[in-house]
């Protein structure tokens, strides 16, 4: 199992129109096991305030990858992949080493904003999301 030597609190803000449950899986590859957290009733435009504590490898072979489930009028929202396989590919960074970050989910976008550059895919219903994702900014 990879040796987890830095850390970022996430916290997500609902920019659903309703109040919303919203979960987040996170792992790093590897060995490392898949580690989430929920919110339930989460009020559109809030950000949650119990933070999900992710661990994460600098300079390692082992990329970050997201899954983010949103739950709102009975429906249920997500993005590519699964718990068990979460789809999205992130990398966390030193710039994000200690820091707290807002990720942002809606009904149709799953943001993972970072200082290091963060990235986003769609969210949608159903068996299978089409992910038209993008990298917010590039290092070079």
């Amino acid at each position: 199992m990879p040796n987890p030597n830095c850390s970022a609190n996430v916290l997500v803000k609902n920019n659903a129109a309703t109040i919303a449950d919203i979960s987040i899986c996170h792992y790093i590859g590897g060995d490392s096991e898949v580690t989430f957290k929920t919110w339930k009733g989460v009020p559109p435009g809030a950000t949650t305030t119990d933070p999900f504590v992710v661990h994460y490898v600098l300079h390692d072979r082992n990329l970050d990858w997201w899954y983010c489930e949103l739950t709102t009028n009975g429906v249920l929202y997500h993005s590519a992949g699964s718990w068990s396989a979460p789809d999205k590919e992130c990398l966390l960074e030193e710039a994000d080493n200690g820091q707290t970050l807002i990720f942002g989910a809606s009904t149709t976008e799953f943001d993972t904003n970072m200082p290091s550059g963060g990235c986003s895919t769609g969210m949608g219903t159903g068996g299978i999301v089409e992910k038209h994702e993008k990298r917010k900014h590039e290092k070079r």
